[in-house]
């Protein structure tokens, strides 16, 4: 049998800014170079030679099309290219003609079919290490949250940028309101920044809603280790965002065994495998073809409160979505796809 050849993984955004497409593609890495296939990173201009250098067998690319200039020249790369892509809306101009398009979700699947594009592989979605992302035994979740200042809390929690598309603005407001019915409640916000400008500012957002003593906002790096106990503090995962191209924290935050509650939007609404934490009642506008959700804080903490008062339903969605973060985002069955589509 022949031996498999080497992958170039190129990410859309510079890997100086440490984007979540690092994540993912050092995350596939990882997998390949331990089965003995060698990767080699890069992003996002193509480097010139590496196929020869490399004795590259394909190039796995992640991000949008205009993120890679060279997909727009008329050389030809000499492999097979494969664009690992997401689309909020049926793309408005041309697409390059040379890559094979993998979408991510079924969504960005159907804007491709819609704008004529005949080179679409199957869709694969991002993945999780589930091994290391799970929950953590309830002796040792309960020494994390005492040594959180969290014990008899209930921690609702939020992972992403800071950006106006995640909606934080929301997440506080919403909490707020969880705060007048359930006394214990606590939110944790993970994120890159505490003041951005295309985001809100969070402490003082946070202040005016007067629940300073009742949120931690985080904005320093942590390694997976530390996110997989970030994670299980949390008793509900809490996503607002207006769009999503897919959401690599609700996939680990599931894989972690915590309910995640989001708005039926495109990534988080295909990706969980129950409809009990849709947030209904959401203002829907369009905005150059795309979709974009904005919740209503009462509707929010309404279905907060429903699934934190009932034990028994959250123990069925711990369950359903840790299952499905096993069976259909492990990051080893998703490099199991990509070796089909190579």
């Amino acid at each position: 049998m022949r031996r498999a050849g080497p992958l170039l993984l190129l990410s859309g955004l510079p890997l100086r800014r440490k984007p979540s497409f690092l994540r993912q593609l050092t995350l596939l890495a990882s997998v390949w170079n331990h089965r003995g296939r060698e990767t080699f990173l890069y992003g996002p201009v193509f480097p010139e030679g590496a196929v020869v250098r490399t004795a590259a067998e394909a190039v796995i690319a992640l991000g949008y099309p205009d993120q890679f200039p060279f997909l727009y020249e008329k050389r030809e790369i000499g492999i097979p290219c494969f664009l690992w892509s997401q689309f909020s809306r049926v793309p408005g101009q041309a697409l390059p003609e040379q890559p094979v398009y993998v979408p991510l979700t079924g969504k960005t699947e159907s804007f491709l079919r819609l704008a004529g594009c005949s080179r679409i592989g199957p869709v694969i979605p991002h993945g999780v290490d589930s091994r290391r992302f799970a929950p953590q035994p309830e002796p040792r979740r309960s020494r994390l949250k005492r040594t959180h200042g969290l014990k008899d809390c209930f921690v609702v929690g939020s992972v992403g940028n800071n950006s106006r598309r995640k909606r934080f603005d929301l997440v506080i407001r919403s909490f707020a309101l969880f705060t007048q019915a359930r006394g214990n409640a606590r939110l944790v916000i993970k994120t890159d920044r505490l003041v951005s400008l295309d985001g809100v500012d969070l402490p003082a957002l946070i202040a005016r809603e007067g629940i300073s003593d009742r949120v931690e906002v985080i904005a320093e790096e942590r390694r997976d280790q530390e996110l997989v106990e970030l994670y299980n503090l949390m008793d509900l995962y809490l996503n607002l965002s207006e769009w999503e191209g897919f959401c690599i924290p609700v996939i680990e935050a599931m894989a972690c065994g915590v309910p995640v509650v989001s708005l039926p939007i495109q990534g988080p609404g295909e990706i969980l495998p129950y409809r009990d934490t849709l947030v209904p009642g959401s203002l829907v506008q369009e905005e150059g073809g795309s979709l974009l959700y904005e919740a209503d804080p009462g509707e929010v903490c309404r279905v907060l409160l429903e699934i934190a008062e009932q034990g028994e339903l959250r123990r069925q969605l711990i369950r359903r979505g840790r299952v499905e973060a096993e069976s259909s985002y492990d990051i080893r069955g998703i490099v199991e796809s990509w070796e089909a589509v190579l």
